[in-house]
């Protein structure tokens, strides 16, 4: 496709497809957790006690058991992605040739060819290095493929950096992704002339200990037993574990109840925000804010205050 950035830049994308609605798939969703409401008052909250260093969510079964889950959590390292480095370049006119270049990264079995050009016009008018890693930087993340790409600085020289989004050892292979451009369709050079191929940092795994038993994961995101969804975030402060388990029926039932709502005010804000251009929203903001203002004097009895534009807001301490 055609990029109004570059200079006459193309790119060749395999298997990919369009992108779902994400505000519609959204609103579905929404729709979908208000329809549950019994379940809400069953399901069961986990707790952290460092959210800086770790999340957790219950994902085990909401029935009632003898003894509450638990453990202590200590983060020693994260995992991490691969990095790859470009050289150092002034900013200075560029050295390559005019020509059609293009280079290929391979992600995950995918082959994805980058095309852009350096006209006879770029090198009198002083292109630099720096202009076109900065167009090839916003190539490859319009691409969408799985990899960052930003331009590093250090005493000002410039190099292009390419950083994939899956993290940990890559099973069976030696990266996430490879730049090169032995077999690619257009001219090379760039690879070797800005140093794209250089893996300045592998990736690795996250090396964590629960209850101080060493365990590892390539995701920084994993779960627990079964039991919890856990989400790591910083390494763990010296002999300081953290401790994850379930909080009290009234502490979960609590958090529920604010999710429900929460989700309620952003789907009724959703709606608002096309009142101007979809007659129907105008509608359905009605509808809702006429259903809510039936149940008012009940839901103001449970903390819960219906605001003149159909938002609901909580009252936390006269709820519980």
């Amino acid at each position: 496709n055609r990029c109004g950035i570059c200079s006459s830049p193309a790119i060749r994308l395999i298997g990919i497809g369009p992108l779902p609605n994400s505000r519609a798939r959204e609103a579905k969703a929404r729709i979908a957790y208000l329809v549950f409401l019994d379940s809400m008052f069953r399901k069961k909250r986990a707790y952290s006690t460092d959210t800086e260093v770790a999340e957790a969510a219950y994902i085990g079964s909401d029935a009632l058991t003898s003894t509450s889950p638990e453990f202590d959590l200590e983060v020693k390292e994260l995992a991490t992605p691969q990095e790859n480095l470009g050289h150092f370049l002034p900013d200075l006119a560029t050295t390559l040739a005019p020509d059609t270049y293009s280079f290929d990264i391979a992600v995950n079995d995918m082959n994805y060819e980058f095309q852009f050009n350096i006209n006879e016009g770029d090198i009198n008018e002083g292109d630099t290095n720096r202009q076109i890693m900065d167009r090839l930087s916003r190539l490859i993340n319009n691409a969408d493929i799985g990899i960052q790409a930003n331009v590093a600085e250090s005493d000002s020289r410039y190099a292009l950096r390419l950083t994939s989004d899956a993290t940990g050892v890559p099973a069976n292979k030696a990266y996430h992704f490879r730049v090169s451009d032995d077999h690619t369709s257009k001219a090379s050079g760039v690879v070797g002339n800005m140093g794209l191929n250089y893996i300045s940092h592998p990736a690795g795994n996250a090396c964590f200990l629960i209850n101080g038993e060493e365990r590892s994961s390539s995701s920084n995101h994993f779960t627990v037993g079964k039991l919890f969804d856990v989400q790591i975030k910083a390494v763990s402060p010296e002999d300081k574990p953290v401790h994850i388990g379930l909080k009290t029926d009234t502490e979960s039932i609590t958090d529920n109840i604010n999710q429900l709502i929460g989700s309620y005010n952003s789907f009724i804000r959703s709606a608002a925000s096309y009142l101007e251009t979809q007659s129907r929203s105008r509608q359905l903001v009605r509808e809702f804010s006429s259903i809510a203002s039936h149940y008012g004097t009940s839901l103001e009895n449970m903390g819960m205050h219906l605001q003149d534009d159909g938002i609901l807001s909580v009252n936390d301490e006269k709820l519980q």
